[in-house]
């Protein structure tokens, strides 16, 4: 997030933790106007959810929804699974409790994928960190080799 945004965002998420709940949506709704005026997905996605949430615990789930479901289609343009992810967690806890068990099933799926994505993106990452390690231990095991040859050569 660009610094002018994150800080108004960090600061209603602490607002909203200490539940000055009117300043916590004047600061996530500034971080939201400037991600909108940068067009920017994934931080309108972030901000998004992060106004939903704040609604969401007040009970105002008039007002969370939309922000709930257009955070989700935010995420669904961005390249971080990260940020799907959740969208799609909130929008299965959101649809089940307005009783739209499909929907919610639908999104958990979602989430599930989105989640095994991740996992296997990381563990790919990992294995390909692991490989490096081992080639280079045996281009090195390789070149100690090499050294011992020419070392004896001019002996």
């Amino acid at each position: 997030m660009g610094n002018e945004s994150e800080n108004f965002i960090n600061l209603g998420i602490a607002y909203q933790f200490i539940k000055k709940y009117k300043k916590a949506e004047e600061n996530i709704l500034k971080s939201h106007h400037l991600n909108t005026k940068n067009k920017d997905t994934l931080k309108l996605a972030y901000s998004s959810m992060e106004i939903a949430n704040l609604y969401y615990v007040q009970y105002k789930d008039s007002l969370a929804i939309p922000y709930f479901k257009e955070a989700l289609r935010y995420a669904k343009n961005s390249t971080d699974l990260n940020i799907l992810s959740s969208a799609y967690l909130n929008m299965a806890v959101v649809e089940e409790n307005e009783k739209n068990y499909q929907e919610a099933l639908s999104h958990r799926k979602n989430y599930e994928k989105t989640k095994d994505l991740i996992w296997n993106r990381d563990k790919i990452w990992e294995l390909s960190q692991k490989d490096k390690k081992i080639a280079a231990t045996i281009n090195l095991e390789k070149l100690k080799t090499e050294q011992k040859k020419r070392a004896s050569i001019y002996i």
